[in-house]
């Protein structure tokens, strides 16, 4: 298969992992076999332009002609409005807590645990803002890290503040997870060898 090609059944295959689809899911939608669907992913077959432009609609893609001097910069756009989508559900969550923590804030006066558990919600809401970008880019974990956001904001009243203080717990560790990972090694681009001469 062509690499320009490739590079679009790639870009396919991460459209529908994205949707969270499966090959049969984007077979029932597209009326395509799903084996058919599993070559053109496997690259064993080279898909037609109607069925590269049937399966883009219906992941919310579009294939269009650009004008190689633009290449770059719609190149440019395209790659800050996927970190844009990408940044959005670590912003709804960082939100999320800041509520919790008002609301604990609140109830502090009367129930003493809330002002900790409160200020706790605060300061991880203030850190998943501010690692918005690197937490982006891991979207299952972003996914568990929502559920568990969602559990602590529905926390009603002062009987659940030992519940809620738990699931502040792991959140916490799952920020952990980027606040102390450590960067892939990065290979460089060329290397001297000093010792072959």
């Amino acid at each position: 298969m062509p690499a320009p090609i490739s590079e679009l059944v790639i870009k396919l295959q991460e459209a529908r992992a994205a949707k969270g689809w499966t090959q049969r899911e984007l077979s029932q939608r597209s009326g395509l076999p799903q084996a058919h669907i599993s070559r053109i992913e496997n690259g064993a077959v080279e898909p037609k332009l109607s069925t590269l432009l049937e399966l883009s609609r219906l992941l919310d893609l579009e294939l269009m002609l650009v004008p190689r001097q633009a290449l770059t910069a719609v190149e440019v756009v395209l790659r800050e409005i996927e970190t844009e989508l990408a940044a959005r559900p670590v912003r709804a969550m960082a939100n999320m807590l800041a509520r919790v923590a008002r609301r604990l804030e609140r109830a502090a006066p009367h129930v003493p645990e809330a002002g900790a558990i409160a200020a706790r919600a605060a300061n991880l809401s203030a850190e998943f803002a501010h690692f918005e970008p690197a937490i982006a880019q891991f979207p299952t974990t972003v996914a568990e890290m929502q559920r568990i956001a969602r559990e602590i904001e529905s926390a009603k009243d002062a009987e659940s503040l030992q519940r809620l203080s738990k699931e502040l717990d792991r959140l916490a560790t799952l920020r952990n997870i980027f606040v102390h990972r450590r960067p892939d090694a990065q290979r460089p681009a060329y290397t001297l060898d000093d010792d072959q001469d």
